[in-house]
């Protein structure tokens, strides 16, 4: 299966918005100047990204998403593996805000994120994983 781990370029930027669309359909999406946005490209095609932005010193995971049938074959752990080596080095810690019911929690335990905060009123986890794990 050919897939690679890559920055997104700026030819393929619609193609991305689509996709992050399908994939967090209610959303509402915002890119900022500054932003930057890891992609999974598989013959061609972008199925998988993480959105992200620095903020002084920590970096914030602003979005992460997979298309819907090509999950379970290793591209979120790629991409979740790309962004955090990034961070690291760096010596940035790492934040994720995510849903208390989102099937992909036990992923992001996987790779050393922990509970920094829950929101019970909003169902929101607000996870970290400091460059040091």
């Amino acid at each position: 299966m050919a897939i690679s781990i890559r920055l997104l370029k700026d030819n393929e930027y619609s193609e991305m918005l689509k996709l992050m669309c399908r994939v967090f359909p209610n959303s509402n999406i915002k890119i900022d100047h500054g932003d930057r946005i890891i992609i999974a490209d598989m013959y061609g095609q972008i199925v998988g990204f993480v959105h992200y932005a620095y903020y002084g010193d920590k970096a914030v995971i602003k979005g992460f998403g997979v298309e819907g049938n090509v999950r379970g074959i290793g591209i979120g752990t790629g991409l979740i593996e790309s962004v955090i080596k990034k961070f690291v080095s760096v010596g940035k810690p790492v934040y994720l805000k995510v849903k208390d019911t989102n099937p992909a929690n036990n992923i992001y335990a996987r790779f050393g994120f922990v509970l920094a905060r829950h929101n019970e009123a909003k169902g929101v986890y607000l996870l970290v994983r400091r460059a040091n794990n």
